[in-house]
């Protein structure tokens, strides 16, 4: 985790509300135009990472937690279509088990740690979510 501390180029994730060519990008990805445009990149600082915990869980348990979390959003944000996506990713695998590892970052305004996270396990050679986020400070204010 140490090899991402400093200042590096990061892409917007794709369903952000930065503009390129007048469009946000998100209207670029919902309409599955992505390959026709640069995803603009911008400088960020990674101040430090700490590992904090791991654990093992479940397939089943994974699948639920992200079911329940998906059925508290409020609105039309294609909720359907995304439980289907995660649906699928679960087919047939109900006894494999998942790594869950938390961390804590201290970075620049403007980092995308969903980001961060999907190149560590990249980098790793697996795939990587983020199943929990919680800011704990922004500028002067902190949880305490």
């Amino acid at each position: 985790m140490q090899k991402f501390v400093g200042k590096s180029q990061q892409k917007f994730p794709p369903y952000s509300s930065k503009p390129v060519q007048g469009k946000p990008l998100h209207e670029w990805a919902r309409a599955g135009r992505l390959n026709e445009i640069e995803i603009p990149s911008k400088e960020i600082e990674i101040k430090s990472i700490d590992f904090l915990s791991t654990k093992s869980v479940s397939s089943v348990e994974i699948q639920k937690i992200i079911l329940e979390r998906i059925s508290l959003v409020k609105g039309d944000f294609r909720q359907a279509e995304i439980i289907e996506k995660w649906r699928g990713c679960f087919g047939g695998k109900a006894d494999a088990n998942f790594v869950v590892s938390k961390i804590r970052v201290s970075c620049s305004t403007g980092t995308y740690i969903r980001g961060l996270v999907q190149e560590m396990g990249k980098m790793l050679g697996f795939g990587a979510i983020v199943l929990s986020l919680t800011r704990t400070k922004i500028g002067d204010f902190k949880i305490i």
